[in-house]
């Protein structure tokens, strides 16, 4: 289908016109705005106000661009709104909040005391198998007060 065509099918309000336009022109929009943006949530918002102003801004006047140029036209449009003057020149860095840093310093808590938990119990077998000498790391209370639980 030629672009004229396409073009006039889709001002016509034909959803197959418009199906055909995200399928062949789809992908490349998206890694055109990918491109721009850099974070894959902005690119997707990107990408479905782009298609969305696209189809809703047709209008009656024929259009000699070529579909790509116009959707380029468009996502340019449509980032400058999302991520403001400094598209294409940086990608936004994502803010970590304040929750996220508290999660992330309780799971290196508890690898650390994983790590602690499963070295104490190798060591205490590598000394059962006589593979290192023998030394109390607190196995006798260990054994005395917690093992007669199991």
């Amino acid at each position: 289908m030629d672009c004229a065509e396409l073009l006039k099918r889709i001002k016509e309000r034909d959803m197959d016109a418009y199906l055909y336009l995200t399928n062949v022109y789809g992908l490349k929009l998206y890694n055109y705005l990918n491109s721009r943006l850099g974070d894959q949530d902005l690119v997707e918002e990107a990408f479905q106000k782009t298609l969305a102003s696209f189809y809703e801004s047709l209008t009656a006047q024929e259009s000699q661009d070529p579909i790509d140029a116009i959707l380029c036209t468009y996502a340019d449009q449509t980032c400058g709104k999302i991520a403001g003057s400094d598209v294409g020149t940086k990608k936004k860095k994502k803010k970590h909040s304040a929750a996220a840093n508290i999660g992330f310093a309780i799971g290196i808590v508890i690898l650390s005391a994983g790590i602690l938990a499963a070295s104490w119990v190798i060591i205490g077998l590598l000394m059962d198998m006589n593979l290192i000498p023998s030394a109390d790391l607190g196995y006798e209370w260990f054994n005395a007060n917690i093992a007669p639980w199991f």
